[in-house]
């Protein structure tokens, strides 16, 4: 199933109804105006073009991720919420992940599409999706760019790699979205070059971040200065078509091992690797290509496909229940503090706890990742527990991001079943009783 399954259904329609008129025009799908497709009154009307191509239901979304913690109430563009206090004589020093984000090749779009309408509607969808997606994912729109988007994730009395977190979450989400969704939709319409998007993020701690006014008042604008700023900004142009780049700070905040590699490219016939932004003759920063499908992919919703990714609640998973609260955790939303309790327990599809009958042996792992993890010998450890139970409690330990792992049956018919998590700094998942 795709992500957005209800928000497509628009779009569906209107590819059907171009694919009709591509027949009737000779093959040409947009003309300058509505006007020009047919002369009948009522066939103009039929193809009268939506104001998106997409409605965007929140429902598609929520089925599989929660909304970050960092989530407003509303959507706003311009001034943080959180820092418009700040006057002209004003400063303050505060954390900020940043991301931008731009439709790549737009402009040549217009070669493509003949009608203004068309263009304004095509890239009008994807800013507009992405304005939902970061809002739900803890994002505040700072400044919509031609045909980009600047976005700061920061919120007051938040942990900064929740930050970070909701920052790569809408980033992947939106990837998804238009190359597996929105870019073949369109093809279907007739337009042969993909509508594909790249993107930055850079994270900055609050030494690093300085909020303030530009400008002069009634002309000014409260945003960041900071190096991890504009490096967002210039990882977006590093960015491949469909790709995501992360700074160094990104990378380490959270050590996150599985998901990123180095950029490459070709030159001279020769592979060569790109991996540092000279800032100065004396300094560069590194940076990194966060693989966005294998980290959609360690949700247990999601499913590779010969056309890409799949999106289905699995018939068996795990669900993960903080002690300390009593609430639920869903998959790598955000980064749990350290020495807290965990319950993790296998339930079926409709969310209810399973009952091993007929028997079959069940066996717990903690699979961890990071430096900090290898440093203490304790990347992998087995849960010893009688009866093959359904249900098994653990503790949060170092930073990082880990995997419960539940290995159902023996060596014909096993079961893997896989639980991410975030881990603030200083701590990772270990057991209660590490024998």
């Amino acid at each position: 199933m795709r992500l957005f399954e209800k928000s497509l259904q628009g779009l569906d329609e209107y590819v059907q109804r171009r694919s009709m008129f591509k027949g009737m025009q000779g093959g040409k799908i947009f003309s300058e105006s509505v006007d020009h497709f047919t002369g009948d009154p009522t066939l103009s009307a039929s193809i009268d073009k939506p104001e998106l191509l997409i409605d965007f239901k929140e429902e598609d979304i929520n089925r599989y991720f929660p909304p970050s913690p960092l989530r407003f109430s509303e959507q706003k563009i311009g001034e943080h919420p959180d820092f418009d206090y700040l006057d002209h004589s004003q400063t303050e020093n505060h954390y900020a992940a940043s991301l931008f984000m731009d439709i790549k090749g737009s402009t040549r779009l217009i070669d493509i599409v003949s009608s203004l309408e068309e263009l304004r509607m095509l890239k009008d969808t994807i800013l507009t999706l992405a304005i939902k997606v970061c809002h739900y994912f803890g994002g505040h729109v700072q400044r919509l760019q031609g045909d980009g988007i600047f976005v700061l994730f920061v919120r007051r009395g938040h942990h900064p790699n929740d930050a970070i977190i909701g920052a790569l979450n809408a980033a992947s989400i939106l990837t998804y979205f238009v190359k597996n969704d929105l870019g073949p939709a369109i093809e279907r319409m007739g337009i042969e070059r993909p509508i594909q998007i790249r993107t930055g993020i850079d994270f900055g701690e609050s030494k690093d971040v300085l909020w303030s006014r530009y400008g002069i008042p009634g002309c000014d604008e409260l945003t960041t200065t900071s190096l991890h700023t504009d490096m967002a900004a210039k990882l977006q142009q590093k960015a491949s078509a469909n790709g995501i780049m992360i700074g160094d700070n990104v990378k380490n905040r959270l050590d996150i091992e599985d998901f990123y590699s180095i950029r490459t490219y070709a030159k001279d016939g020769e592979i060569k690797q790109d991996r540092n932004y000279s800032i100065s003759s004396h300094r560069k920063y590194p940076f990194w290509k966060f693989e966005w499908e294998k980290y959609l992919l360690s949700y247990s919703c999601t499913e590779k496909t010969v056309d890409g990714i799949t999106f289905k609640m699995p018939e068996k998973r795990l669900q993960c229940k903080r002690l300390d609260n009593g609430m639920l955790y869903s998959e790598n939303s955000y980064a749990l503090p350290r020495d807290i309790g965990l319950e993790f327990i296998i339930i079926n599809r409709h969310g209810e706890p399973l009952n091993n009958y007929p028997e079959r042996k069940i066996q717990w792992k903690i699979v961890n990742t990071g430096s900090e993890a290898r440093s203490k010998e304790m990347l992998d450890l087995e849960v010893t527990k009688e009866n093959n139970p359904t249900s098994v409690e653990v503790s949060t330990a170092y930073l990082g991001h880990h995997k419960m792992q539940c290995i159902i049956g023996g060596v014909f018919g096993r079961e893997i079943l896989e639980f991410r998590v975030f881990v603030q700094p200083d701590k990772l998942l270990e057991m209660n009783n590490v024998a």
